[in-house]
C-alpha cells in the first residue's frame, strides 16, 4: 500500500540531486521512503537545463539525464 504523495518543486529538486543539508531531516525521509509516491514536474527538468545554462548553478554539474535517471529510479 502506498504512502502518501509529495510533488517537489525545482529548487527541492535540486537540493535532494546535491544532497544538500538545506533540506530538512524530516523531508529527506519523507522524499526517501519507498512507501510515499514522490513526483516532479517535467517543466523542472527544463528550468535546471536553463539555469545551468545562464550560470545560475555554478556548483551543480548534474546533467539533466543524471537528474532524470535519479529522480525516476526506485
Amino acid at each position: 500500500m502506498a504512502g502518501n504523495r509529495y510533488i517537489l518543486d525545482t529548487h527541492c529538486l535540486i537540493w535532494f540531486q546535491e544532497n544538500n543539508p538545506k533540506i530538512p531531516e524530516l523531508v529527506m525521509k519523507m522524499i526517501q521512503n519507498p512507501d510515499n509516491i514522490v513526483l516532479f514536474s517535467q517543466i523542472s527538468l527544463f528550468e535546471i537545463s536553463i539555469k545551468q545554462k545562464i550560470n545560475k548553478l555554478p556548483s551543480f554539474y548534474a546533467s539533466i539525464e543524471d537528474v532524470y535517471k535519479q529522480a525516476v529510479s526506485d
